[in-house]
């Protein structure tokens, strides 16, 4: 089966897609886990630890600024 130009460019853009999707439910789930660890946790260990804090230290980028891009 040979697929056209379009037909590739339609696919690579669908893949694009799902990947941006995945992404974000990803950093959904971080999210989730950080305010879970500093609802449970942090509060008794760190005191003031945030759920950014938490996920700067996991090295997660979850919490970034959204932009309308």
């Amino acid at each position: 089966m040979t697929l056209t130009k379009q037909e590739l460019i339609d696919h690579v853009e669908s893949l694009v897609a799902k990947c941006a999707e995945l992404a974000k439910e990803r950093d959904e789930a971080r999210q989730e886990v950080c305010v879970e660890y500093c609802d449970r946790v942090g509060v008794i260990l760190c005191g003031d630890t945030t759920p950014q804090d938490y996920a700067k230290r996991r090295g997660w980028d979850c919490f970034k600024e959204k932009t309308d891009e």
